[in-house]
């Protein structure tokens, strides 16, 4: 499939629902890395609409960087820190609900139809003992990018099999092409995106499942079959040379250049395809990974990116016990999404959330799981 910028996502959190009474003053909100070009899109779409029609209020964004999971770790153990929090993915919400520092939503996802207009899956998500701490950003999966002018050149077929991506990345390997852009130079946890793949396409979703629920050990056969081949291609030089020294947005641009001749990754990729393939001449394409024999199709892990979650003691506190001034960065995941994907094509920011992005985005959906909250300042 070609990608071009009409596939490139829109955040979830598009223009804030107004009309709420609320009491005056700041929202603070620490976001992750952002492009200028993006922050624009972020204060021309939800800052200056949020603030328009609140008059009073001020949503200040601060852009922390690769570094904010570890900021907002240590600004809520001090009882300090932004009044959204914005994590890396669910995983992170146990910790911080256990210690009280973030906000119940249960009431206002029944106030506000979050039940409805956010997809089950993602929505269970983001509880933890029982309650709702965390909403959806983006939705997410994982694929396989390829240069698809490099392919066209040297006659390569997109694979469909495992035994295809091996016989292509073999003869990448022989043209001095490295098989496939990685690295974790900017996130570590880069790392697990590679062991969800081969853990659904080598050993299958069935399996998985099975073992998240205790039914198999994780050390059964097929998860060793699965770190095997992925040990393979690590031992054969699939990964190249540099992986620990190379960021997400450097994949994108070796593909492009077609130093490297694919990229196993997520669809939050996008939005660099329109700053590096045109000016290579290139074109890149997207697939999903491909799967064992005995798993059949190819397996899109489904995921949700960056939650939202109030910080406990600003409900109460600052907000007059109500965390409805919340709810409105957190819960505009309906009605909008496409216009808003229209919109923000050319400086995207994650997926389309809610139950429209399916429509809008070609099912370009779920993925690696990063989070957020909502806490309170005690």
């Amino acid at each position: 499939m070609t990608m071009t910028k009409k596939v490139m996502g829109a955040s979830a959190l598009s223009i804030l629902v107004a009309g709420a009474a609320w009491a005056e003053g700041p929202v603070s909100w620490w976001y992750e890395t952002a492009t200028p070009a993006q922050q624009d899109v972020v204060a021309r779409n939800i800052v200056q609409p949020f603030q328009a029609a609140n008059a009073g209020t001020t949503l200040n964004i601060e852009y922390r960087g690769a570094g904010l999971d570890n900021q907002i770790r240590i600004a809520l153990l001090s009882g300090s820190g932004p009044d959204i929090v914005y994590t890396g993915g669910p995983s992170y919400v146990a910790p911080m609900a256990r210690a009280g520092q973030l906000l119940a939503l249960d009431s206002y996802a029944e106030t506000y139809g979050w039940n409805d207009s956010i997809l089950p899956v993602f929505l269970e998500m983001g509880r933890y003992d029982g309650a709702l701490y965390a909403l959806p950003k983006t939705y997410e999966t994982l694929g396989l990018y390829y240069n698809k002018t490099l392919f066209e050149t040297h006659g390569w077929q997109v694979p469909t099999t495992l035994e295809d991506l091996e016989t292509v990345a073999d003869a990448m390997l022989a043209e001095g092409i490295i098989p496939f852009a990685s690295g974790n130079a900017l996130w570590r946890p880069t790392n697990e995106h590679y062991v969800t793949i081969a853990l659904n396409a080598v050993a299958g979703p069935e399996n998985v499942y099975k073992a998240l629920t205790g039914e198999i050990p994780w050390t059964a056969e097929p998860f060793v079959a699965a770190i095997t081949r992925l040990n393979d291609w690590w031992q054969k030089g699939y990964f190249g040379p540099n992986y620990f020294s190379i960021s997400g947005e450097q994949q994108v641009s070796m593909l492009a250049a077609g130093q490297a001749g694919m990229m196993p990754s997520g669809t939050w990729q996008f939005q660099h395809i329109p700053t590096y393939f045109p000016q290579n001449n290139a074109e890149a394409g997207f697939v999903g990974f491909p799967s064992a024999a005995d798993v059949g199709e190819p397996v899109f892990s489904a995921g949700r990116r960056v939650d939202l979650l109030h910080r406990l003691g600003v409900a109460q506190s600052r907000w007059g016990g109500g965390g409805h001034r919340l709810y409105l960065l957190g819960g505009y995941l309906r009605g909008d999404e496409c216009r808003m994907a229209g919109r923000m094509e050319h400086a995207a920011v994650g997926s389309v959330g809610g139950r429209a992005a399916a429509r809008c985005a070609a099912a370009l959906h779920h993925g690696d799981a990063e989070s957020g909250a909502i806490r309170v300042r005690g």
